[in-house]
């Protein structure tokens, strides 16, 4: 969901953690989508879909991402 607030773009993600695909759960899919968007340290340019895994808001996906994500994984 994305709504303006005094001319810039608010995101609000319904989903918690590093949940890519919505189903409540990090699992294998979720994990195929973070491959994908792995740039390291610093790159400081991500897809749109990819700010679901930017859990320390440094608009990278590192390992600090993976460790947090890796925390969180549920199965296959």
């Amino acid at each position: 969901e994305v709504y303006f607030d005094n001319v810039e773009a608010v995101i609000t993600n319904r989903y918690d953690g590093a949940d890519a695909d919505g189903d409540d759960d990090e699992d294998l899919f979720d994990f195929a989508e973070l491959q994908r968007c792995f740039n390291g340290d610093g790159a400081g340019e991500l897809d749109w879909n990819c700010s679901v895994f930017d859990e320390d808001e440094d608009i990278d996906i590192d390992l600090v991402d993976f460790n947090y994500f890796q925390s969180r994984l549920t199965g296959p």
